[in-house]
């Protein structure tokens, strides 16, 4: 081999090891709690927006690229949730895959993520006095077959984080809704 050759090579070799060590790396993580009202890890305490004002929990799951490039247009779609019996069996829950709002937005949109900036997916809601759990999806798909309560049980969630240049992100979510507004259990799972 032509020693001129093999030197030309070096740049694209090192050009490709840089892109990926360069290349988005997203972990899903819980929202840390605010510190306000008895919070834990993974909810927030806030009003209902609507005439009720009353008070629930919404849990969220902190998405967050510990790249050094954005990850462009991603969004976080719930691929099917199973619900666990008492020996531990599961069964689908019905619901058709749908995508999970982003916390404090007021869009359905896409969203980039940007390196070490955490970001927030709304999964699931409570409001006092009830004692099940709501489905919290993009507003655009309101009526689509997509199950919005979950009464008392336990349930796993299979969400992918989706983006046009990273490979999809796959996570597990176990939700325990025990009949408290206030006393829902969320873990990450392997």
């Amino acid at each position: 081999m032509d020693p001129l050759t093999a030197v030309g090579w070096i740049p694209k070799i090192f050009n490709s090891a840089m892109s990926f060590l360069g290349r988005p790396r997203v972990v899903f993580e819980f929202e840390y709690g605010l510190e306000v009202l008895n919070e834990n890890a993974y909810c927030h305490y806030r009003l209902h927006v609507g005439q009720s004002r009353t008070p629930g929990w919404f849990i969220r799951l902190g998405v967050r690229n510990r790249g050094t490039i954005p990850v462009l247009n991603s969004d976080v779609r719930v691929e099917k949730i199973e619900v666990l019996d008492g020996q531990g069996n599961s069964r689908s829950f019905f619901s058709t895959p749908f995508f999970l709002h982003w916390a404090n937005e007021n869009t359905d949109n896409s969203r980039h993520l940007y390196p070490d900036t955490p970001v927030y997916v709304d999964l699931v809601y409570t409001i006092e006095g009830r004692e099940e759990a709501f489905i919290f999806s993009k507003g655009k798909h309101a009526r689509a077959g997509i199950a919005t309560r979950m009464p008392v049980g336990t349930y796993i969630f299979h969400i992918k984080l989706l983006g046009p240049n990273i490979q999809p992100v796959n996570q597990k979510v176990k939700v325990e809704v025990n009949g408290r507004w206030d006393g829902i259990k969320v873990e990450l799972l392997k």
